[in-house]
């Protein structure tokens, strides 16, 4: 099964509740932790309050460090 790149970012952000940062095309950054997700939206609780992000909007999101890809093989070290 195909796991898209953005369900691993997302569903890593989820699980570890650290705050990611999201830029919408208007240009405005939004920061928060991500408290669920489905194929059209990302919800984030911001400083006490639930905002509902359109993935449609996100231009890029940085969430800190870089999620472990399910189907990348281990360096070969040799």
């Amino acid at each position: 099964m195909l796991v898209a790149i953005q369900d691993e970012l997302f569903e890593s952000a989820l699980k570890s509740g650290k705050p990611v940062s999201m830029y919408l095309k208007t240009g405005v950054p939004v920061r928060g932790k991500v408290s669920a997700h489905d194929n059209f939206t990302v919800l984030l609780e911001q400083d006490g309050r639930t905002v509902l992000v359109y993935k449609h909007s996100i231009t890029s999101v940085h969430a800190g460090k870089k999620p472990p890809r399910k189907d990348a093989r281990p360096a070969n070290r040799s």
